[in-house]
């Protein structure tokens, strides 16, 4: 499977600890996601994304994701994210990739998220958090 991400699983650490293992082989390739934008999500450190036909979220494509992880993401990513196919811009071209966007329920705002400053006020947490809770 492929998958974009966008928000806290661009990170390295972050993404080994959620996708242990077979995942670690894999080499991110960077990537952009025409027409939508990353957002704040309201009490959150995360972000999600949101559709805005002007707009364009960069992160990176992660392919031939083991299935078995699908769960794992599936549990990190929560109940505030929809799963859709999206087209992906990457140097080779566009693909098809999976994306985990804002669900309805998801509180998002108007404002930007921003990765330099999420990773240094809020990493350490998440991963102390990664370390201290099981993840399937």
């Amino acid at each position: 499977m492929d998958f974009f991400f966008y928000g806290t699983l661009i990170d390295d650490e972050v993404r080994a600890a959620v996708l242990p293992g077979s995942a670690a082989g894999l080499t991110p390739v960077s990537a952009r996601l025409p027409g939508w934008r990353r957002v704040c999500i309201r009490g959150r450190a995360y972000p999600a994304v949101v559709p805005r036909s002007a707009a364009a979220t960069d992160g990176i494509l992660l392919r031939g994701l083991p299935p078995p992880l699908f769960d794992r993401l599936v549990d990190y990513e929560g109940a505030e994210y929809d799963l859709r196919d999206c087209l992906v811009e990457t140097p080779d071209g566009a693909v098809t990739a999976r994306v985990f966007a804002a669900a309805r329920n998801c509180r998002v705002t108007a404002l930007e998220w921003d990765f330099e400053r999420w990773r240094r006020r809020d990493k350490r947490r998440v991963m102390a958090a990664l370390r201290g809770g099981p993840l399937r």
